[in-house]
């Protein structure tokens, strides 16, 4: 797959700002609305645009720009793939080094695993609950460096957390910082997120009721590790996630994000295997369900199990955030792929996709 480089020009074919209205959505809103209607979501909020910035943003009645969702593990991706690839552009890491290089007493079946076999999830990692193991947090890099692989390495895609959060673990070694901590030095900041980061809960700031007894990270593994983990914990807002977006479709640049690091981070590294996977970003083809028919092949991005998702289309720049607390309400992953998928092939009818 050839993937164009990231221009700093608009490209994408969606209309003008000053065109673009609720009249202009009026298939996307109506299956939100629906949805409401429906009791399978109570909290949404989407934004449209493309390389030159946001065209579009509605939200959900009780719903703000600045109302607050666990991004479950989008965190994968706005977080931690993002923090990777700075590290890597500033020659910290490189997504071919070696697990060993960072965990000198890995097992010998473990310790030449490439760190881009881990972002990829096909490591050999299988998914397991770090607090079925330890009681500890602080033991979470050891366990699961020591945890038996599931797979050979490289045969096959397992999507697993504790992938991410092994990498969340040696950004935190590297730079000698919390993943909390990074992310707001190096990525809020510089984007002026400031609705976004970890531990969000401990504010007065308005949370989409996600769970019905706490409005902490809903993910285990995260929670385990004191809501900040490199898999899940995240917390930001549609203002600041289109934000996001704008950044991610030019490449991170802002972000200090070689050209190189990028567009190597979106190329397909499990090429006929069951999923398609880049550097910590998931793929569109046509074996995914998620990005509906409004995203080609090729489109790359990252979805929460609590409803939300971002993808942008690296051929004309369009990108869409889309945040809801799906979870609360609809009680199989496979509904809420469904649900979101529908949403986007919604969104590609008003744009005549």
């Amino acid at each position: 797959m050839t993937t164009k480089a990231p221009q700093t020009t608009e490209a994408s074919a969606t209309p003008s700002t000053a065109s673009l209205t609720e009249a202009d959505f009026k298939n996307a809103i109506a299956f939100i609305e629906k949805c409401r209607d429906n009791h399978e979501l109570s909290y949404a909020a989407f934004a449209v645009g493309n390389r030159g910035g946001e065209l579009f943003r509605w939200c959900l009645d009780g719903t703000t720009e600045d109302t607050l969702f666990d991004m479950a593990s989008v965190t994968k991706v706005v977080s931690t793939t993002t923090l990777f690839l700075i590290a890597q552009s500033e020659g910290l890491v490189h997504w071919d080094d070696p697990l060993s290089k960072y965990a000198p007493n890995a097992p010998a079946d473990k310790a030449n695993i490439p760190l881009w076999r881990i972002l990829t999830h096909s490591s050999g990692f299988s998914n397991f609950n770090l607090y079925d193991y330890i009681s500890d947090p602080s033991k979470a890099f050891d366990e699961i460096v020591r945890h038996n692989l599931g797979y050979a390495t490289g045969s096959k895609v397992t999507y697993s957390c504790p992938n991410l959060i092994l990498i969340g673990l040696i950004l935190e070694q590297v730079y000698d910082k919390p993943l909390d901590e990074l992310f707001i030095e190096k990525v809020a900041k510089p984007l002026n997120m400031t609705d976004s980061g970890y531990k969000r809960f401990e504010t007065d700031a308005k949370i989409a009721v996600h769970q019905s007894n706490r409005n902490r990270v809903n993910d285990g593994d995260a929670h385990f590790l004191n809501d900040v983990a490199g898999n899940a914990g995240l917390f930001s807002s549609i203002r600041d996630m289109s934000t996001y977006a704008v950044a991610l479709a030019n490449g991170l640049q802002d972000l200090g994000v070689s050209q190189e690091t990028f567009v190597g981070s979106i190329q397909n590294r499990t090429p006929g295997m069951s999923a398609s996977r880049a550097i910590g970003w998931v793929l569109s083809d046509t074996d995914y369900i998620g990005s509906g028919r409004l995203f080609p092949n090729g489109s790359y991005g990252h979805t929460g199990w609590t409803g939300q998702s971002i993808y942008v289309d690296p051929q004309t720049g369009l990108w869409v955030v889309y945040l809801t607390n799906l979870q609360h309400h609809v009680s199989s992953s496979d509904g809420v792929s469904s649900l979101r998928d529908q949403f986007h092939n919604a969104l590609a009818d008003d744009l005549g996709c």
